[in-house]
């Protein structure tokens, strides 16, 4: 009797086994159908590494390392790159000697995107203030390591794999603006992927958190059949997160890395005997408007779905970067109270070319944050010697401190109608009518002429000879464009063909001889949107072409 039932639990235990063998076995082939390709989870890592396809544009190409990276020795709109490929500058690989290098490292916002030009980068405008605060210096060189697009993994990997060559004495970093909006656009399961240690980048687990759970998780997961059963645990526990949007956000920054990420290059450098500056991104909003208030508080047009977000970096990033830098000891600048209080001052025009980056006044802001700073770095002062007191920075700079955006309505004699210009006298001032407000992107800056015409107007007290140049780029095929002085016609152009988008271009020039009291230049198009052709049908404006270039200035 005993020995049957033994023989009858050794058999009912055996066809238990069996069956979770063969669910086991069936697990495994459900999860290899699932599982990604390595480096793939809905973002392959040349994707990850360049969300934005870059590589596909005029200013970059594909790294295998890096996903892409700038173009060596080309000009692109506003920006110049280098035979390196930076922007700004030429340097040698190897640091001359007596040369003190900072490397200034980040995204858009370092690169100086929308900002007008190369010296308009606030890498470029620290070199020209070091130079004038460290006079004993025997040569100062600052390289701009800003990129379109990188976040704090490519930082981690240029500074690990790249950055050596170049032997900087200092680092500067401001990354986390690209990490929040990468974050943002990957869900849940691709950034655990990322977490779970792509071999392609690097592990994200903190090895100095070993501990019972963890290791009876780690040995639970060799378990297909627990890994179903957890997606499925970890598939309502996101469904439940996403109720807290800022708890789900935090969750996917730490999934990113972008803490660990900071930590490692800040590390790297610090191993080495370099300086670090740690800088904390300042955003547009004010951290407190939500939605449409938000919205329509900007001056930018922006989705207010986005305010969330950018209120949630506004709130995460600066608690982050404070403890990175309160942990390793180095300098950390905040730059969100600066900039709060010059938008409080001046507007958000006058630090904002748009809703992420920075005018030429909020670059020279920053430069001048990192200049104070540098102050206090000894890895910088040692090679630098002390700063001198220059008192009043600004009137060493009068052109970038007396700075303010443009009115629409308004120019001045002498300064470009494109772009941004300072404060000007009665005397020199243009009344402008059709011509839209500044527009900006990657490859450089405009302003919709629309309407029927575009009309200059301005009173001089004495005759005199004045010279008109202007460019732009035409979006309408056969357009047309008469220009009148005073009434009287002094160019005319037409059949003008479609050109391609802020690089190819019309030219001109005119001159003209003023008469007292009003003068008017009137720029009448042939063709507009919705005036004749349509080639925006969703933009109700009647926009007749890009003007990327208009200066009246003395013969």
């Amino acid at each position: 009797m005993q020995g049957n039932r033994l023989k009858t639990f050794v058999v009912c235990a055996g066809v238990v086994l069996a069956f979770f063998l063969l669910l086991e076995g069936a697990s495994r082939l459900y999860l290899s159908l699932l599982a990604p390709c390595p480096g793939n989870a809905g973002h392959s890592k040349q994707d990850f590494m360049d969300l934005q396809n870059f590589q596909g544009g005029q200013y970059a190409q594909k790294d295998d390392l890096l996903g892409y990276r700038l173009v060596e020795n080309r000009k692109v709109g506003e920006y110049s790159f280098n035979s390196l490929g930076f922007r700004g500058r030429d340097f040698t690989q190897t640091k001359p000697e007596g040369t003190i290098r900072v490397i200034c490292i980040g995204g858009s916002t370092t690169i100086g995107s929308n900002a007008g030009g190369d010296q308009f980068s606030y890498p470029w405008l620290l070199e020209e203030l070091l130079r004038k605060a460290f006079p004993k210096a025997k040569n100062i060189e600052v390289i701009n390591a800003g990129v379109f697009g990188y976040h704090s993994w490519h930082s981690l990997l240029r500074v690990e794999n790249e950055f050596d060559r170049y032997d900087p004495d200092v680092y500067v970093f401001m990354d986390g603006l690209n990490d929040v909006m990468a974050a943002y656009g990957m869900d849940k399961n691709q950034l655990e992927h990322i977490g779970n240690g792509s071999a392609a980048l690097t592990q994200l687990v903190d090895k100095n958190q070993e501990n019972f759970a963890r290791r009876a998780s780690e040995f639970l997961r060799v378990s297909a059949l627990f890994s179903i059963m957890e997606r499925a645990i970890k598939a309502l526990q996101f469904r439940l997160e996403s109720m807290n949007f800022a708890w789900e956000m935090t969750e996917k920054m730490r999934l990113f890395g972008y803490k660990r990420n900071v930590e490692e290059a800040i590390s790297h450098a610090l191993a080495r005997n370099k300086g670090v500056i740690l800088l904390n991104y300042p955003w547009i909003v004010d951290g407190q408007s939500q939605g449409e208030e938000a919205s329509r508080r900007l001056p930018y047009k922006i989705d207010p779905g986005l305010i969330k977000l950018y209120n949630f970096g506004r709130a995460y990033l600066p608690q982050v970067n404070a403890d990175i830098a309160g942990k390793l000891g180095v300098p950390y600048v905040d730059l969100q109270g600066i900039f709060d209080r010059q938008v409080r001052e001046g507007g958000i025009k006058r630090l904002f070319s748009d809703n992420i980056h920075f005018t030429r006044y909020g670059n020279y802001e920053l430069a001048k944050a990192v200049c104070r700073e540098l102050g206090g770095v000894k890895a910088f002062t040692r090679l630098a010697g002390p700063a001198v007191d220059r008192g009043d920075w600004d009137s060493l700079f009068p052109e970038l401190a007396t700075w303010y955006p443009s009115d629409p309505e308004k120019a001045c004699l002498a300064h470009d109608l494109v772009g941004w210009f300072g404060r000007c006298s009665q005397e020199d001032r243009i009344r402008v009518s059709g011509l839209d407000d500044n527009e900006v992107d990657t490859l450089g800056s405009w302003r919709w002429a629309f309407g029927e015409k575009v009309v200059l107007s301005f009173n001089e007290a004495a005759r005199r000879r004045l010279r008109v140049e202007f460019a732009f780029c035409n979006p309408i095929p056969g357009q047309g464009l008469t220009i009148l002085a005073n009434g009287k016609t002094v160019y005319h152009a037409q059949d003008i063909p479609v050109q391609k988008w802020l690089v190819e271009k019309t030219e001109g020039s005119f001159e003209m001889t003023t008469e007292e009291g009003e003068n008017r230049v009137e720029l009448v198009f042939a063709k507009g949107n919705h005036l004749g052709y349509d080639f925006a049908p969703n933009d109700n404006r009647k926009l007749n072409a890009a003007l990327l270039h208009f200066i009246v200035q003395n013969q």
